[in-house]
């Protein structure tokens, strides 16, 4: 340890020797306050002096007093009808009910279809699972047997538990 001389109060204090030659100041106060003595505190407005830029100007964007925007008292205005949406009618994107898509989800393609309106969707292979043998019990998950994820066959489902699910797929990571 060095023993050091603070700049702006003049107390001892001890720094590593690393920091022998850079450490002036004893506390973060005492370096503010050097720091703003050697730059602000010398600082001169002189380039401010005589600036008459705009000075007394209003703000190029503003209003001038009195003045009447061009859209005042015009309500429900429709300037493109043509193009406007219209109540009751129905988008040009939405997708009946059974449409199939595929998506990327968590690093793998899967299949989803459309099972209700606005927006409901399903994973493929679940919904043809609960077509051919009803709903998928509880602590139960369908398995593609190949690991092919959007081979959703019937003979490539399986209707396992989720431990028996991790096991498989743990083989996989090691």
């Amino acid at each position: 340890m060095v023993e050091k001389k603070c700049v702006v109060c003049g107390k001892t204090f001890c720094v590593k020797n690393y920091r022998k030659d850079i450490a002036l100041y004893c506390s973060r106060s005492c370096s503010s306050k050097g720091n703003y003595s050697k730059s602000l505190a010398k600082a001169t407005h002189e380039h401010l002096i005589g600036n008459n830029y705009r000075k007394g100007k209003r703000p190029a964007n503003a209003f001038e007093k009195g003045h009447i925007a061009w859209n005042k008292g015009i309500k429900g205005m429709h300037n493109s009808p043509k193009t406007e949406f219209k109540k009751g009618k129905e988008s040009e994107n939405k997708l009946p009910i059974g449409t199939i898509v595929k998506r990327l989800e968590k690093g793998k393609v899967r299949n989803f279809i459309k099972v209700g309106d606005p927006n409901k969707w399903k994973y493929y292979y679940v919904y043809l699972w609960e077509q051919e043998n009803g709903e998928v019990p509880n602590g139960y998950v369908i398995h593609h047997i190949n690991k092919i994820s959007d081979d959703d066959r019937l003979e490539n489902l399986a209707c396992i538990t989720r431990k028996e699910h991790i096991n498989i797929h743990r083989a996989d990571l090691s």
